[in-house]
């Protein structure tokens, strides 16, 4: 790329002046002609534009240093210009001022941005000091989170290990309880299905009772004999007969001898009639008097018998026993988990 003949400085493409009689290019603001007014002439006029040098008509011998005439362009469509062709040497001169005055410039202008930044740089490293210490306190802050957490850790797991031994503590003791509970039934038989009546006498009833199965038994071997609420208030069936005989043993023969009569009466088991009730034949049901856990229980393992197809369950001194056929081993349904776990 050629520079600029008068300012010796490279030219881009579009913003050169090529001269239509000899191969040098200038600047417009070089020979004092903007390039908005070079784009007003015609296409003619740009094609035969000639340099100041071409134009000047040139004396023999060196005249390099000879001042340029003042000269008029005449270009088509502008007012004429009046140019003043200086020297090489005044061009140079005029340029390395305007260089210098530039270079000024653009040097005061980084001196102020330089400071500027300086002046932002210093406020930011006078909160170096503050911010190293705000660094140092959440650094101790957190040391000492780190600590509090640790030692929770630490409460958490002993606070879980007494959470399982109290845990294992009330399962005892609501199966000591459930034990209590039943062991306060020891002596009591579950009487269901006995026909009510409004001036009925339930020991009257327990005697004949005791008769009808073999096992007499007198007014004093009764503690009590009286009826107690329905679990389902809207069910059609009498209140149970709780019976209350002296001693567990007493209770133990009492229902085994009402076993003995069912086994021997296959076809006749015990019901009202028995008793002399003078009413429709229903069946009478004896059995140990469950606690009301266990009778939930027994409501359950009812239930999987059936699902199951179990051909035995029975209660025995207060516990829910199952077999599943005459050649396997009996189970004692101890809880609703333990049948859960048969279960799955």
């Amino acid at each position: 790329m050629s520079p600029c003949i008068a300012c010796k400085q490279h030219i881009s493409p579009t913003e050169r002046l090529t001269c239509s009689l000899c191969p040098s290019y200038y600047h417009y603001g070089c020979i004092g002609l903007s390039k908005e007014n070079f784009s007003k002439l015609s296409s003619k006029a740009k094609a035969a534009w000639k340099c100041p040098d071409c134009k000047m008509p040139r004396a023999k011998g060196d005249n390099t240093n000879t001042p340029v005439k003042t000269s008029e362009l005449d270009l088509l469509g502008e007012p004429k210009v009046q140019v003043d062709f200086l020297t090489i040497d005044e061009r140079l001169n005029r340029f390395e001022e305007a260089l210098s005055s530039k270079i000024i410039n653009l040097e005061s202008s980084l001196a102020q941005k330089l400071n500027k930044e300086l002046t932002s740089l210093q406020s930011l490293i006078k909160q170096i000091p503050d911010l190293i210490k705000t660094v140092e306190f959440m650094s101790n802050k957190f040391d000492q989170m780190q600590s509090e957490i640790q030692l929770l850790k630490s409460e958490v797991i002993t606070l879980r290990a007494d959470n399982t031994k109290l845990q294992d503590n009330v399962r005892n003791l609501d199966s000591k309880m459930l034990e209590i509970e039943q062991r306060a039934r020891e002596s009591n038989l579950d009487l269901q299905c006995i026909p009510e009546f409004p001036k009925e006498n339930l020991t009257n009833t327990a005697i004949q009772l005791g008769k009808t199965i073999s096992y007499p038994i007198m007014e004093n071997d009764i503690i009590s004999c009286t009826r107690i609420a329905k679990v389902n208030a809207s069910s059609s069936r009498p209140r149970s007969v709780i019976l209350k005989l002296s001693s567990p043993r007493k209770r133990d023969e009492f229902l085994s001898a009402c076993l003995k009569f069912n086994k021997s009466n296959p076809l006749d088991k015990l019901n009202s009639s028995h008793l002399g009730i003078a009413a429709d034949k229903t069946p009478i049901y004896v059995s140990e008097h469950l606690s009301p856990a266990n009778r939930s229980l027994h409501a359950m393992a009812r239930s999987y018998k059936k699902e199951k197809g179990y051909k035995y369950l029975w209660v025995r001194h207060g516990r829910v026993m199952m077999r599943k056929n005459d050649s396997s081993p009996a189970i004692w349904i101890k809880n609703s988990d333990f049948l859960m776990q048969i279960k799955s």
